[in-house]
C-alpha cells in the first residue's frame, strides 16, 4: 500500500502546513487505519487516494486553531446597522463531524459513492 505523505495534504489545502508534526503523523496514521481500500476499488484506485486525501485534510482542518469553531454555513450578516439572516440546514448534523469541513464532506462523498460502503469508517 502506497504511503501517504504530508505534502500530499498540504496540496489540497495550504493552511495545512501549520499542522505540528507529531500530529501529522497521528493523522496519517489513524487516515491509513482507518480507509479500506477494498472499499474504493482497491489499493491502486483513486477513489482510495482521494478518500484518504480528503480524511487527513478534515482532521488536519479540526487540529489547526479556532478552525473546528469557525465551520458551517453563512447564517446571518450585519453592516450599517442593518442585518439580514439565512435559514440554513445543519450539514454538520446531516453528515456529523465530517460535516464540519469542506474536506469531510468530499471524504463522505467519496465513500456514499463507492459501491462497497460495509466498512464505512471515519
Amino acid at each position: 500500500m502506497a504511503a501517504l505523505t504530508w505534502p500530499e495534504v498540504v496540496a489540497l489545502d495550504s493552511d495545512l502546513a501549520e499542522v505540528h508534526p507529531l500530529v501529522q503523523e497521528r493523522i496519517l496514521a489513524r487516515v491509513m487505519d482507518r480507509v479500506d481500500p477494498a472499499m474504493l476499488g482497491g489499493e491502486t484506485s483513486g477513489k482510495y487516494l482521494l478518500a484518504r486525501l480528503y480524511l487527513a485534510a478534515h482532521h488536519g482542518r479540526m487540529a489547526l486553531p479556532g478552525d473546528a469553531a469557525n465551520a458551517g454555513p453563512v447564517i446571518s450578516k450585519s453592516a450599517d446597522g442593518l442585518s439580514k439572516s439565512y435559514a440554513a440546514p445543519s450539514v454538520i448534523e446531516a453528515e456529523g463531524a465530517l460535516g464540519s469541513t469542506r474536506w469531510g464532506r468530499l471524504y463522505h462523498a467519496e465513500v456514499r459513492a463507492s459501491t462497497a460502503r460495509a466498512g464505512y469508517s471515519a
